[in-house]
């Protein structure tokens, strides 16, 4: 099919920030879902540095064998404009052509995409990227958040989750937000020396490092060092209905209720962790284990009564 759907339009396939509709919508609110579709034999890939991502940004590689899901856009033609700029081709570091992808249907359809002028000098696994080629966390959150949005397939949801990233970058840019609307978490701020981190680095194996804003309940902001699991849920769910594989066990639970009680966090909050769904699995003879006994948890199974 030709690149221009009907007079006056054009298609634009997205497979990065692009994915998200609102960050699609900032420079190009005339913008339209049109589908979402397959480009063959093509990976995504990230090199270069942004100030505004604090990382490098996503571009495209030809890899044959691979595939790139992403979105396809409707823009009228007058205003791609609009979109050569925010992707940088006025300033050499994209340039754009066109790709046949392919929807869901088995349709095909001409789109103009962008990729970066220089391409890697190594393709290397995602996982396995050098740090001068790590996008920041917020980036990859809006890349997932805006895959989960237009639902592509769930296995390349979890690949875009396994690639490596730079915990460094945690901002986003301004009215762009990639967090879960309307949830926190209350937790403890400790001060550590800065020769302490490499040991609790070596502590959190399996998690990425980044910093964040939290607030104190005096309405202080601070910048805090945390730790998210390298791996992100495939979908968010209740606490009280955390799946089999997604349950702490009893005893993990209840270090988290102790330490809440102990530091005062809100009640209402722990409360909240008292109802998680546990895996009934008990660690009664570590001294931790005997130390955290008594702690009650409110969650039942209400499918065995």
């Amino acid at each position: 099919m030709n690149l221009t759907v009907m007079a006056g339009t054009l298609l634009y396939f997205a497979y990065g920030s692009n994915l998200l509709e609102y960050r699609m919508h900032i420079a190009n609110p005339n913008a339209t879902l049109f589908d979402i579709a397959r480009l063959e034999d093509y990976r995504i890939d990230f090199l270069g540095s942004s100030k505004i991502w604090n990382g490098s940004v996503g571009t495209i590689v030809e890899l044959p064998g691979s595939h790139v899901w992403g979105v396809i856009w409707e823009i009228p033609a007058s205003e791609i404009s609009n979109l050569d700029r925010q992707e940088g081709v006025h300033t050499g570091k994209y340039k754009t052509f066109n790709v046949n992808v392919t929807t869901p249907e088995g349709k095909i359809f001409e789109c103009r995409t962008y990729k970066q002028s220089l391409d890697p000098e190594e393709i290397v696994e995602l996982d396995r990227m050098p740090d001068n080629r790590l996008p920041s966390i917020a980036y990859i959150k809006v890349i997932i958040k805006g895959a989960k949005e237009k639902k592509l397939p769930e296995d390349y949801i979890k690949f875009l989750e396994s690639i490596k990233f730079n915990p460094e970058g945690s901002l986003t840019p301004k009215g762009l937000d990639v967090s879960t609307p309307g949830f926190h978490v209350w937790g403890i701020i400790w001060e550590l020396d800065k020769a302490d981190i490499e040991h609790l680095d070596h502590q959190e194996t399996g998690y990425n490092a980044f910093q964040t804003i939290v607030v104190t309940p005096s309405g202080q902001k601070i910048n805090c060092r945390v730790y998210q699991q390298i791996k992100m849920p495939n979908a968010y769910a209740k606490l009280r209905e955390l799946p089999n594989s997604r349950r702490p066990s009893e005893t993990y639970l209840k270090i988290i209720v102790k330490g809440a009680i102990d530091r005062e966090i809100p009640i209402e909050y722990i409360n909240l962790l008292r109802k998680t769904r546990h895996n009934d699995f008990t660690d009664a003879y570590s001294d931790i284990g005997q130390e955290v006994a008594g702690i009650y948890l409110s969650y039942k199974d209400l499918s065995t009564q």
